[in-house]
């Protein structure tokens, strides 16, 4: 059941005239079309890269591998092999990668499917692209002018090799999105509203 205004609206029809009609300063302007702009070129990437072991994607790949087919939260590590560049191939190398399982356990049922690289490829791009999206959020009201809110947005999406490793199976997204979140608490308690 909708719920529905004294117009006669639904609350996601109001909201979205809202948004529709907004009048946006080109400083917002200037920094949507950053975060498309890194959104766009990490989606080529993605899609175009070839599987490498730079950046460990390999290594990561291989992780996520050995979780679909023994699933463990605490694994044995010493078990794991790295993948052979085909993704399908164990190699006698044994895996580097010890961390946390958790986000290798739960991206671990896309390596089983046909297209399997390029999803976790673009759930990686997600996270990517939240993680920019949560810091030029915070750090906006923290900047007086309108240069400096495009400055931090630039600034913010020209992270070196963050558009790379975006587009590649890492857990550094991950940390990326963690260090967003951590910052935009920070932000958030230096705003007027927590005093």
């Amino acid at each position: 059941m909708a719920v529905v205004t004294a117009a006669g609206e639904s609350p996601a029809v109001v909201a979205w005239r809202r948004v529709r009609t907004a009048t946006w300063s080109e400083a917002a302007k200037a920094a949507i079309f950053v975060v498309l702009i890194h959104a766009v070129l990490t989606l080529v990437l993605a899609w175009r890269l070839p599987v490498t072991k730079q950046f460990d994607e390999i290594a990561h790949y291989s992780a996520m591998a050995h979780q679909r087919s023994d699933p463990e939260l605490f694994p044995h590590y010493e078990r794991q092999v790295v993948l052979a560049p085909d993704l399908a191939t164990p190699t006698t190398e044994p895996s580097y990668i010890s961390h946390p399982s958790l986000y290798y356990l739960l991206l671990a049922p896309l390596t089983g499917l046909k297209h399997g690289l390029i999803l976790l490829r673009l759930v990686n791009v997600l996270i990517a692209y939240a993680a920019l999206a949560i810091v030029i959020r915070a750090g906006w009201p923290l900047l007086d002018s309108a240069f400096g809110r495009v400055a931090f947005a630039i600034i913010a999406a020209s992270f070196p090799k963050f558009v790379l490793i975006g587009a590649m199976v890492n857990n550094d997204n991950l940390a990326a999105l963690a260090g967003a979140l951590v910052f935009a608490g920070l932000a958030g308690a230096a705003a007027p509203a927590w005093l």
